[in-house]
């Protein structure tokens, strides 16, 4: 309901807040705090609300994950496929509002998110079935929201 979705959006805008804070810590520290798999998992919270089924939460999570993401200065050096998830989620638009109510737009999106994988040292794509690391957020946003 609306307190929930309330909730979800104050979480995201405080999460949000407090990784972009992060980024005064000195790198050492910053490094401790957000290796690359807790930055994935924090991409993948974001993923799960991006499939949320309220069109406000979807925006706000869209917006919040648009920050993390373009950062100049990345505070998740290593986050799987981090280009991928900004052209797939359409985050590099300059319009952000464009296309979150729309759950056809919003279904492709979240599912070729869903499908960035890992790219091994060599440069290879890994096709294993722990190469997805965002699927299991995706799915679970679309099932449980």
């Amino acid at each position: 309901g609306d307190v929930g979705s309330w909730c979800r959006i104050a979480a995201l805008d405080g999460f949000t807040s407090l990784i972009l804070l992060c980024d005064e810590l000195p790198e050492e520290e910053s490094n401790r705090l957000f290796s690359s798999l807790s930055g994935t998992k924090v991409v993948g919270g974001f993923i799960k609300q991006l499939a949320e089924k309220l069109d406000a939460v979807r925006l706000h999570s869209a917006k919040c994950l648009r920050k993390i993401l373009l950062r100049a200065d990345d505070l998740f050096p290593t986050i799987v496929g981090k280009q991928e998830l900004i052209t797939s989620l359409e985050l590099d638009q300059l319009e952000i509002n464009f296309g979150w109510a729309d759950p056809e737009l919003v279904f492709r999106r979240i599912m070729t998110a869903a499908m960035v994988n890992r790219i091994d040292a060599n440069g290879t794509r890994d096709e294993s079935s722990t190469s997805y690391p965002y699927y299991n957020c995706a799915i679970s946003g679309i099932i449980i929201s």
